[in-house]
């Protein structure tokens, strides 16, 4: 767990989208397609989504779509 004093909010929204992913038993290539089929977009792909899971610089306009794809309230996702 990180203390409180290095909890940024990127930090924060790294932690929260890797734990509802996780919650939601989706494995990062299945959050992109499902995210691109949600938004009517091509996948986000693996990496990119690797990449918000480490530095949690998820853009807003997925936020929305990250939540109902992982079942999850969007008041979750906001930091």
């Amino acid at each position: 767990m990180l203390s409180e004093k290095n909890q940024t909010p990127e930090n924060r929204m790294a932690a929260l989208l890797r734990g509802v992913r996780a919650e939601a038993g989706l494995k990062q290539t299945e959050l992109g397609a499902l995210i691109g089929v949600d938004l009517r977009t091509p996948p986000v792909g693996q990496k990119t989504i690797s990449r918000w899971e480490s530095d949690g610089t998820v853009p807003g306009c997925y936020l929305g779509a990250i939540a109902r794809v992982c079942r999850v309230d969007v008041g979750r996702l906001l930091v």
